[in-house]
């Protein structure tokens, strides 16, 4: 899978979503091909890997919820 980065000259709307007239997006490369081809969209270059933002966050701190103890059974009759 490639990514492109693209800039749209038309309002394109599909089931992969909306794409908005001049706006930048960084898009799979089967879908922006037939776009840059019929004049839709223009290439403005591919990302690269070392792109992509990233975030760290402070030791010790976590996105996940707290575990909550599990209720104990009523006996089986």
């Amino acid at each position: 899978m490639s990514i492109v980065r693209i800039r749209m000259r038309t309002l394109a709307a599909g089931p992969e979503g909306v794409l908005l007239s001049g706006e930048t997006y960084e898009i799979d490369e089967r879908i922006a091909a037939p776009l840059i081809t019929g004049g839709y969209a223009e290439r403005i270059g591919a990302s690269e890997p070392g792109d992509v933002e990233t975030a760290q966050l402070p030791e010790g701190e976590t996105a996940a919820a707290p575990k909550r103890p599990r209720k104990p059974r009523p006996p089986r009759p």
